[in-house]
């Protein structure tokens, strides 16, 4: 079986990390996988880079300006603190459609700015896609995650993150484009995955998507790497201190507003009477805001999986407060170092955080929640070690690479078998 990965990059983002690991983990099961991306950062050997090095570079700064014209309307009405508005017709498109080589399944990713999707139809007779969705973005007007707007419920238009108040903005344009594209294939042609229930559960009420089948399949990570290790050493190497409760905040971007930092300062901030007892560690390519009265450590972004596990074991607690998420990297990492997670009951958290067995979960949104759950981790170490312990046998059952290979195998037979059937 020959199988085409597909995603933007192979090494920025939660996507391109979950995309690597799945082609790792296809190729350990003697599968046939190659990955083709847009931007290659990883020295992977195995990862193609679409048109090249230069023309790719000149692609990407072109699109990047016609972005900025597309958007230029909205520039005092946009607000901050979103993921980038995404278009839909990139200058990447066409090539993608011709580089992708003969295989039997094609598995496209987090293909924004690299997948023009008049061009999807004629990727779907070519062979059948299997599309990993790793957020909102293919069933939306331009948005990654709608924030809980649930215009793509409709049709888009007057969309929040635009501030535009117009029935016939660009998100409409963009929507009403993306129903064109998925219109012209046939059902047994496209497959969706989602790693969550969460996400699976948007798809199947997309007036996009919904008409397609969508399975639920966990994304993976390398468990021998992201593994327990021992905190004092880790501390020790990374000069953090012995003697500190040390809760740990990451993300690609910490000034997200998604993310959720905010709410976490705001529950630290009630935390003042055990201030002297904790630290706050981020990681990403902003520094968090700073606490005064709370001491804070900041490791800029790495994509070294080994400094991120031995952050991981550093800590005591993962805290992943996001508004909106599907299953975060950062918790199954986290999970897998025997570190719990407390978190929000959104997304795909509560699909690996189960309240008071691998971690807590508290309700959205409420930072009186994620202070409960602080002082209970830093009140109880005994059972936070436990929860972390519980952790690491969930993600072993769930998300080892093995586990998640044989799933996509298994999908991928279904899924040649019944596009090969009469319609």
């Amino acid at each position: 079986m020959k199988i085409a990965i597909v995603n933007s990059f192979d090494a920025l983002g939660g996507a391109a990390r979950a995309a690597s690991r799945l082609h790792r983990a296809l190729g350990a099961a003697g599968a046939d996988s190659s990955m083709l991306v847009a931007q290659r950062d990883d020295k992977d050997r195995s990862t193609l880079q679409l048109g090249g090095r230069v023309l790719g570079r000149a692609l990407r700064f072109a699109d990047r300006l016609r972005a900025r014209i597309a958007l230029f309307s909205y520039r005092h009405t946009r607000g901050g603190g979103y993921e980038a508005f995404q278009l839909d017709r990139p200058l990447f498109g066409r090539l993608l459609e011709r580089q992708i080589p003969a295989v039997n399944i094609i598995n496209l990713h987090w293909v924004a700015g690299m997948l023009d999707f008049r061009s999807l139809p004629q990727l779907a007779v070519r062979a059948p896609i299997v599309w990993t969705l790793h957020d909102m973005l293919p069933m939306t007007g331009g948005c990654h995650y709608d924030d809980d707007c649930a215009r793509y419920l409709q049709h888009c238009g007057a969309c929040p993150q635009l501030g535009s108040s117009s029935d016939h903005d660009l998100s409409a344009a963009i929507f009403g484009r993306r129903r064109q594209a998925f219109d012209r294939i046939a059902r047994e042609r496209l497959h969706f995955v989602s790693p969550s229930r969460w996400l699976a559960g948007r798809i199947e009420r997309s007036p996009l998507c919904g008409r397609f089948p969508v399975s639920v399949i966990p994304n993976s990570l390398d468990v021998q790497l992201f593994a327990p290790s021992d905190r004092a050493r880790a501390r020790a190497a990374l000069d953090l201190p012995q003697d500190r409760v040390i809760v740990m905040f990451a993300a690609e971007d910490v000034r997200n507003r998604r993310k959720g930092m905010h709410l976490l300062i705001e529950a630290l901030a009630r935390l003042r009477d055990l201030s002297a007892r904790l630290l706050l560690v981020s990681v990403g390519r902003a520094q968090a805001a700073r606490l005064p009265g709370f001491e804070q450590r900041h490791f800029p972004h790495a994509y070294d999986d080994r400094h991120l596990a031995s952050i991981y074991s550093a800590a005591d607690v993962l805290v992943i407060p996001s508004l909106q998420d599907n299953l975060p990297n950062t918790m199954l990492e986290a999970m897998a170092c025997g570190t719990p997670v407390a978190g929000f009951g959104v997304g795909g958290i509560p699909d690996m955080v189960r309240d008071g067995d691998t971690g807590i979960v508290v309700p959205p949104g409420s930072v009186h929640g994620l202070d409960a759950a602080l002082r209970r981790i830093a009140g109880s170490p005994d059972e936070a070690r436990a929860m972390g312990r519980r952790a690491r046998e969930l993600v072993l059952a769930e998300c080892a690479p093995a586990v998640q290979a044989r799933r996509y195998l298994e999908l991928f037979e279904r899924v040649m078998r019944g596009a090969a059937a009469p319609a």
